[in-house]
């Protein structure tokens, strides 16, 4: 099989972040959401607190209005009639996840906020209303405004590289960038919730799905490439901010698919699929879930996910990328794959990639890394997000027939 060939193959394996793959691009809107007591931009100290901790109550009874004050300039004040209503500052706006998160917000009757670092198509943002600011995660000043008058922050932008290179690049966007957003929230006592991935927790097994409590070890660790190191590296840098007052929540999306996939992400895999017949399927297998149970288990972490960091595995169906492509190819009017790839020609396929990269200097998606990825079973539990944070797993056909229609009418020659 050509070099060529085994790149096509293996691309598809390329489990993309809740998000995107650029850093800095965030709004907000809603699809279903949990409605909550309009607080004040300006408010400080206790009763702002104890104000926030009731924004996204279903049980919340209060009407009254608190006034806003100390709003900065360019920023619209909210409409003193509206009750239960606030606003939120999503980065990551552009992806697959923020693009959903902003518009289930949207559809509770709340108002985002997002930084925009360009021009990006105009049906990306289509029906929201979520005021835009233009930068990236680096603009110290645009991420102080929002992060000032927003009620809470939804963390979702990142950097996507499955391979051994872009180190540097990954790091200042996935940790660097997080810090950033960290140290704002600090500044103004804001409640975060940081989008992760479960490829920065334990690995789990055919037999063992891994949780938010398995340890790391030898046997569960995952691929050391540039996402997960990255990753993991802003983790931590909410961990940190936790141990200084920082009041976050964790969550740490699967292998999401579904509809408002703009460039696309992971729905290039069903594009992939959907142009030429692939016989061979990698080894392993993900935790397939849709991006709105996703979007939706991330806005229940502003109010039902705690302040001291608590991570939540938001996952879904643990299934074979054998029996996922099958799925994919018979919705897309293709035939499915007849036989899984054996590790001696995963091998031989990393090897080629790695000898190309150091032939001309760029990596492509063909690479050892995403080979051993892809060769895992990146099985995971979402029990803990279902008892606390009442997340639902909705049918996987739901969610393939809403995923290859959104490509079908998107990203397929008419």
């Amino acid at each position: 099989m050509s070099h060529h060939c085994w790149q096509e193959l293996f691309s598809l394996v390329i489990v993309q972040l809740p998000g995107e793959t650029e850093s800095s691009s965030a709004e907000v809107q809603l699809d279903k959401g949990y409605p909550g007591r309009r607080c004040a931009k300006g408010a400080t100290g206790s009763r702002r607190t104890t104000v926030r901790r009731a924004l996204f109550s279903k049980r919340s009874l209060d009407t009254g209005a608190i006034p806003p004050k100390n709003l900065e300039p360019g920023f619209r004040a909210l409409p003193s009639d509206e009750p239960f209503v606030m606003r939120v500052f999503v980065t990551g706006g552009t992806g697959l996840l923020g693009n959903a998160i902003l518009r289930q917000l949207e559809q509770a009757g709340h108002h985002t906020l997002t930084i925009v670092r360009s021009k990006v198509d105009k049906g990306v943002f289509d029906g929201l209303a979520t005021e835009r600011i233009n930068g990236d995660l680096f603009d110290a000043d645009g991420i102080e405004r929002a992060v000032s008058v927003a009620d809470a922050v939804i963390h979702a932008a990142g950097i996507i590289h499955l391979g051994w290179t872009r180190m540097d690049e990954s790091m200042r966007v996935n940790r660097d960038g997080t810090r950033k957003i960290v140290e704002a929230c600090l500044a103004h006592d804001r409640k975060m919730v940081h989008v992760g991935t479960v490829d920065a927790v334990a690995i789990g097994s055919r037999d063992q799905p891994s949780d938010e409590t398995t340890p790391i070890t030898r046997a569960t660790q995952q691929v050391p490439c540039s996402y997960v190191v990255s990753k993991r590296a802003g983790v931590d840098e909410v961990a940190k901010g936790v141990q200084r007052g920082l009041r976050a929540a964790i969550v740490h999306p699967g292998f999401m698919l579904g509809p408002w996939d703009w460039k696309p992400s992971s729905g290039r895999m069903i594009v992939e699929v959907s142009r030429v017949w692939r016989p061979f399927a990698p080894r392993g297998g993900c935790c397939a879930c849709d991006v709105r149970d996703v979007a939706a288990g991330t806005i229940a972490a502003i109010e039902r996910g705690g302040d001291n960091g608590r991570a939540f595995i938001l996952g879904g169906h643990n299934v074979t990328y054998f029996e996922l492509w099958k799925q994919m190819a018979e919705r897309m009017g293709r035939r499915g794959p007849v036989i899984r790839t054996g590790p001696a020609a995963l091998w031989v396929a990393g090897k080629a990639g790695d000898l190309w990269t150091r032939w001309s200097q760029v990596e492509r998606d063909l690479n050892s890394a995403g080979v051993r990825m892809s060769s895992m079973f990146h099985f995971h539990s979402s029990n803990r997000a279902i008892a606390e944070l009442g997340y639902t797993v909705r049918d996987l056909s739901i969610t393939l027939d809403d995923a290859a229609d959104w490509i079908r009418k998107h990203h397929m020659p008419k």
